[in-house]
């Protein structure tokens, strides 16, 4: 069953903005709506791997998954299927206190087989106790709030996390007190810089993008601008050799590159090989930017209504500002790139845009903007495809 269900993740970052763990919102396919999600009964750990692995270093990693657990589940429920390793429960309460004697038994049990806790910071100090991880929403807490908290109310070893950061401002505020652990949209938003301007790097990057993106550029003049760049050269033939194209044979030069992945699929890669070059922001941005990209791609080959090269460029561009730190107005009208994808981006406007937003709204986990049929035949086998590309080609790239 937990293979065939929905989920969506977002990260949790440390204070080095490595990710930490990802918290899973999770939903059959044909009740996508439901108020109460499935919990850890219907995880097991191959479903855990498919969710949270991700490709470091050329290593493998499973990290671990934030699971909501209920009281009523807590009440009645086995250990979960899952190594504990791979686990944390976040114990959701209607009101504070709603636990009795028996609760924080049962809550210590699961510690003591391994299992991490993570509870709100309003609950009691009980229950505090026993939690390896303690959480403040930023939008139910101001940040004075949280630095009064964070002053007067730490108990014991537990990690403090702070959730709901949306912006770069207050992730600095929250990593300058003693917080451990960040989540939130922030990292894929511009980050506020005053006079901000592009760089001849990045300059140079728009060039290629448009020389690579212009109708009238032939293979020959693409081969000449791909071998001005040593860089791009070495990591195209790494590319066209590795296990995501499966190659029969060695290629050694960019003609062959040319004529094995056509021009089409090269400007895709040269698109990719751009934007990874930004190694001061969090590598989930460009994970998150490779899976929107290839779950739009893959989307616009089934329904044909969109040209899959296309719609792979707008999952790109949609997160462009936020590698770049420049706000999307102002980005867009210096992008070498046409109109139907500059509206489809920002406005969300025709099939193209449409697609985008669905494909946005299938990652936040917001499955009412489509049907059953839709989630469970068209967008959850193209999310899962997208996911294990993606770690295929973040170890390429």
């Amino acid at each position: 069953m937990s293979s065939e269900m929905l989920f969506a993740r977002q990260p949790v970052f440390d204070r080095q903005l490595e990710t930490f763990a990802y918290s899973l919102r999770l939903a059959h396919p044909d009740l996508p709506l439901l108020e109460q999600p499935p919990e850890p009964d219907t995880c097991n750990d191959l479903f855990i791997d498919s969710c949270c692995s991700l490709l470091e270093q050329g290593q493998l990693r499973v990290l671990p998954a934030i699971i909501t657990i209920s009281l009523d589940w807590l009440r009645t429920a086995q250990v979960p299927g899952v190594v504990p390793e791979r686990l944390i429960l976040e114990l959701k309460l209607a009101e504070p206190d709603q636990l009795s004697a028996d609760d924080l038994y049962r809550l210590k049990k699961l510690s003591e087989k391994g299992y991490r806790l993570m509870v709100a910071a309003d609950v009691s100090q009980h229950l505090r106790a026993l939690a390896d991880i303690i959480k403040l929403d930023l939008q139910r807490f101001s940040l004075s709030a949280l630095t009064k908290y964070v002053q007067s109310n730490r108990e014991g070893d537990a990690e403090l996390l702070v959730c709901g950061i949306n912006s770069y401002p207050d992730y600095e505020a929250c990593t300058a007190l003693d917080v451990s652990l960040v989540q939130g949209n922030f990292f894929a938003r511009p980050k506020p810089v005053n006079g901000r301007r592009l760089s001849l790097q990045e300059t140079v990057m728009l060039q290629l993008i448009a020389e690579a993106h212009d109708p009238e550029t032939s293979p020959q003049s693409l081969e000449e601008l791909i071998k001005r760049d040593p860089a791009l050269v070495v990591g195209l033939l790494k590319l066209v050799n590795s296990a995501v194209f499966r190659g029969q044979r060695q290629i050694n030069s960019i003609k062959e590159a040319i004529i094995l992945l056509g021009m089409n699929e090269l400007r895709k890669w040269l698109l990719l090989f751009s934007v990874s070059r930004y190694q001061n922001k969090p590598q989930e941005l460009m994970r998150l930017l490779l899976t929107k990209a290839r779950m739009s791609e893959q989307l616009a080959q089934e329904s044909r209504s969109v040209e899959p090269s296309m719609a792979f460029l707008a999952g790109v561009i949609s997160g462009l500002d936020a590698l770049l730190d420049i706000e999307r107005d102002e980005l867009l009208p210096q992008l070498p790139i046409s109109l139907e994808v500059k509206r489809a981006v920002n406005g969300g406007s025709g099939e193209l845009g449409k697609l985008l937003a669905q494909v946005q709204a299938y990652c936040d986990g917001d499955w009412s903007v489509m049907n059953g049929d839709e989630l469970k035949d068209s967008f959850l086998p193209a999310h899962q495809e997208a996911l294990n590309w993606c770690n295929q080609v973040m170890g390429s790239l």
